[in-house]
């Protein structure tokens, strides 16, 4: 169960079924997104590092910038940012 969820700007997500739904979002992409919901004119693209040997998570790789340039997660910008959680994973495990 969701407790309340207090806004930071009118994007935030304050609804917990919609919240629910993004998180299996998140799961199912393996891609964490946020535009304007902190701030309204920002935005960051996360994923996941996993352990080599078991794929454990162990890490996230962030980035954030302008929301125009994450609000629709620009294919290159995650296509990098997996790139790179790809390398660092066997730093981590």
């Amino acid at each position: 169960m969701v407790g309340e969820l207090r806004p930071f700007t009118s994007h935030t997500i304050t609804d917990g079924d919609r919240l629910t739904a993004e998180l299996a979002e998140i799961t199912r992409t393996h891609l964490a997104r946020q535009c304007g919901e902190l701030h309204p004119d920002r935005g960051c693209l996360a994923v996941p590092i996993r352990d080599v040997t078991d794929g454990t998570l162990i890490a996230g790789l962030a980035v954030s910038g302008p929301a125009e340039r994450v609000a629709e997660g620009n294919p290159d910008l995650v296509a990098l940012l997996r790139e790179h959680a790809g390398q660092l994973a066997p730093l981590l495990a």
